[in-house]
């Protein structure tokens, strides 16, 4: 059994400083509460989370983020890779706020070359893992993927594109 340690301090942090925070939050007024964090593929991940209030940008930071911001509709972007997921929030005094950010698998884009000219081919994807064909497209095509290892087959053709 492995421990995930990343859980464990979250957990404690929802338990013990969250509670905290939220009661100097009602205390102090003004403020609410806002926090975030990415996913992939059902794994956290540390993401570039930009926050714009009024279309400037007022904050970046990583995910997971535990922020204290004044009340208001807030626009927060949040980048992994080349992906980015965008929600609009609305913090209100002595509130908490979560949201959490799900990113895709991947993006697959496939072009075929004979020298330097491009060819059509068909073209299957197939699941490294299970052996399992997943698609099969002609070239050029994109195509969205879960994470994971992939072989690609391809047929050319005689025609040029």
């Amino acid at each position: 059994m492995s421990i995930n340690l990343k859980r464990i301090a979250r957990k404690l942090f929802s338990l013990f400083v969250q509670p905290i925070e939220l009661f100097k939050a009602k205390i102090l007024g003004h403020t609410g509460i806002f926090e975030g964090e990415a996913f992939l593929k059902g794994g956290d991940v540390r993401a570039v989370a930009s926050i714009y209030y009024n279309q400037k940008l007022i904050i970046r930071t990583r995910t997971p983020f535990y922020l204290r911001l004044k009340p208001g509709r807030y626009t927060v972007q949040v980048m992994y890779m080349s992906y980015i997921v965008e929600k609009d929030v609305e913090i209100k005094e002595g509130e908490s706020v979560r949201k959490e950010f799900k990113f895709p698998g991947g993006v697959l884009e496939c072009k075929a070359y004979e020298g330097e000219r491009e060819v059509k081919a068909t073209v299957e994807v197939i699941n490294a893992e299970s052996g399992e064909i997943v698609a099969k497209r002609l070239t050029p095509f994109i195509i969205h993927l879960e994470v994971g290892k992939y072989t690609l087959r391809a047929i050319y053709t005689s025609k040029g594109c």
